[in-house]
C-alpha cells in the first residue's frame, strides 16, 4: 500500500519532468555551444601566440603601473608586447588591463571563498529559504520529499566543489608535473616575478585551472538547480519576482563565466592549455548533464530529484 502510494506521489512528477526534457537538453546544448565558443573567440583574438603572468610592478616603480603582465614567450623585455603596464590613464592601457563591466555583480570575487561557494547554490539556498516560511504551493510531493531532495543535491554539490579543488586540481598539478620539466636556464623577467613564482614561471606548459573552475563548478551546479527550479518551482504560481531574479542571477552568472574564459583564452593561456582545462572540466559536466536529462541514471536521478525519465 505505501509503495503504491509513492508511486501515484510520483507519476505526476515524473510526466511533468517528461514534459520540460526536451527544454532541459536543449539548455544543456546550449551551455555546451556557448562555453566552446566563447573559449574559441578568446583563442581566435589572439593572433600573436601571447601568454602572460601577472608581475611584481614594485620592480616597474619608475613607469607607474598598478598593475603589470609579462608575455613568458617574449624573447626580451625590448619584444613588441612583452610588457603589459596598466597605468591609471586607462586611455593607455593595453586589454588586459580592462577591468570587468561594473554590471556584472561578483565579477571580481567569483573566484573566492564564499563566493565561489555560495552563488552556484543561490537557487537551492533560496529554495531553502522559501520552504522555511512556508510550504510550497501546487507541489505533488510533500514539502518534506522536497527537502530531502534538495540536501541532497545540496550534499552533491559540495562534493563536487570539494571535487573540483582538491581531486581534479591536485591530481592533474601532479600529473602534469610528472610530464613538463622545469627550464634549466633563467628567463629575462625572472627579476619581475612575484617572491612565491619560481624561475621561468609560466613558460612551462600548464592547464587552465580557471576553465575548470568556471566550467566544473560554477556553470554545472548552477544550470542544473536553475532548471530544477524550473521542473520544480518553489514559488506561488502568482509569484513573478523569483523567476525573474533566478533569471538575472544565472545570466550574471554566465556572463562573468564566459568574460573569464575568454578572457583566460585571449591573455593568459596558450591553446592547447585552454582546450586540457576544459576537457578536464568534462568529467563534471557531462555527468551532470546525463543525471539531469537523460535515464541512463535513473536511480540517481529519482534519489536527487525525485523523478525518473
Amino acid at each position: 500500500m505505501t509503495n503504491l502510494k509513492l508511486k501515484q506521489q510520483r507519476q505526476p512528477s515524473a510526466c511533468q519532468f517528461s514534459e520540460w526534457q526536451p527544454w532541459l537538453v536543449a539548455a544543456w546544448c546550449i551551455h555546451f555551444v556557448g562555453s566552446i565558443l566563447s573559449i574559441s573567440y578568446g583563442l581566435l583574438s589572439d593572433d600573436v601566440g601571447r601568454k602572460y603572468i601577472p608581475i611584481n610592478v614594485e620592480e616597474l616603480a619608475d613607469m607607474g603601473c598598478y598593475k603589470g603582465f609579462v608575455d613568458v614567450f617574449s624573447s626580451s623585455m625590448d619584444s613588441l608586447g612583452a610588457l603589459a603596464c596598466c597605468r591609471h590613464s586607462e586611455r593607455d592601457n593595453p586589454s588586459i588591463c580592462n577591468p570587468p563591466p561594473p554590471y556584472l555583480l561578483f565579477a571580481k570575487s567569483l573566484t573566492r571563498f564564499p563566493e565561489a561557494w555560495l552563488l552556484p547554490l543561490f537557487p537551492l539556498l533560496l529554495r531553502g529559504a522559501c520552504q522555511l516560511l512556508r510550504k510550497i504551493p501546487g507541489t505533488t510531493v510533500s514539502q518534506e520529499r522536497q527537502n530531502t531532495y534538495a540536501k541532497r543535491r545540496f550534499y552533491l554539490y559540495i562534493f563536487v566543489i570539494l571535487t573540483r579543488g582538491f581531486i581534479l586540481y591536485l591530481l592533474f598539478e601532479a600529473i602534469e608535473e610528472l610530464f613538463v620539466s622545469p627550464p634549466d636556464s633563467s628567463c629575462w623577467y625572472d627579476g619581475l616575478l612575484h617572491s612565491h613564482y619560481g624561475s621561468c614561471q609560466g613558460r612551462a606548459s600548464d592547464f587552465s585551472d580557471h576553465v575548470v573552475f568556471y566550467f566544473a563548478q560554477i556553470l554545472p551546479i548552477a544550470l542544473t538547480e536553475f532548471l530544477q527550479s524550473c521542473v520544480e518551482p518553489f514559488w506561488g504560481a502568482s509569484n513573478r519576482f523569483i523567476p525573474v531574479l533566478l533569471l538575472l542571477w544565472l545570466g550574471n552568472l554566465y556572463s562573468i563565466s564566459f568574460l573569464g574564459a575568454y578572457t583566460t583564452a585571449l591573455h593568459f593561456h596558450t591553446g592547447p592549455e585552454v582546450f586540457i582545462g576544459y576537457i578536464i572540466s568534462l568529467m563534471i559536466q557531462v555527468p551532470f548533464f546525463l543525471l539531469q536529462c537523460t535515464p541512463l541514471f535513473s536511480r540517481a536521478q529519482e534519489y536527487f530529484f525525485g523523478h525518473m525519465l
